[in-house]
């Protein structure tokens, strides 16, 4: 066995890395949409209102 070459992927496992590269730079970015589509609930919302006695910074409990 030659040590000197790199073990480089065939094309399969090059087809599959390809995949799950591009779904690793596309999630955050879709994640991102979904959840700025999705109304928080009250319950689960960090954001206070501006009348809101809660500082910004701190979710009400």
């Amino acid at each position: 066995m030659n040590t000197d070459e790199p073990n480089w992927l065939d094309d399969e496992e090059q087809q599959t890395w390809l995949a799950m590269v591009g779904m690793l730079i596309s999630l955050p970015a879709a994640l991102d949409a979904q959840l700025r589509a999705t109304p928080a609930s009250p319950a689960t919302s960090t954001r206070s209102s501006p009348d809101s006695p809660c500082p910004p910074s701190a979710p009400c409990r």
